[in-house]
């Protein structure tokens, strides 16, 4: 895939000769923390929440979609808010920390309307013991899915 500014990136060879000729300079590890650290907004929590891993497992686990958690039982841990960089849409998403039935903990990212909106309720009324969560899933007469929390059954 092309970079947005439809530049293709350099060849092992372009490298190799950038190098030999000094217009490639390899980075220290500093230099490239510093330059991932430039990152605002989504990029920059990314960029922090992965260097903070602890092991591979963390590191690599990443976060799911919304959709991941359909039919899944699970608690709802903790969520953050934050600004989203997509256009349309609220502006806004969560990262949901959750913990599945198998025990298995689980960080999926949401912008579902309904969500966000049971999330605030939530907020809001202060509560601290969520019951046992699923995500349906549905589709709009205009073919768009929406997600919502349901409460499990059988949990």
């Amino acid at each position: 895939m092309a970079p947005k500014t439809g530049l293709a990136p350099p060849s092992a060879d372009d490298i190799a000769a950038g190098m030999a000729q000094g217009t490639m300079v390899p980075l220290s590890e500093s230099e490239i923390e510093k330059a991932l650290g430039k990152a605002g907004g989504v990029a920059g929590e990314i960029t922090k929440g992965m260097l903070a891993a602890k092991d591979m497992d963390e590191l690599l686990g990443g976060t799911e979609p919304t959709s991941a958690l359909v039919g899944i039982t699970f608690a709802l841990r903790s969520w953050k808010w934050l600004k989203s960089q997509v256009g349309g849409g609220s502006g806004i998403f969560a990262v949901l920390e959750v913990t599945d039935l198998n025990g298995k903990d689980r960080v999926v990212t949401t912008g579902s309307q309904n969500i966000l909106t049971a999330l605030l309720w939530f907020q809001r009324h202060n509560v601290t013991k969520v019951p046992a969560l699923t995500v349906r899933e549905s589709t709009t007469g205009d073919g768009n899915t929406v997600y919502r929390f349901a409460k499990a059954t059988g949990a």
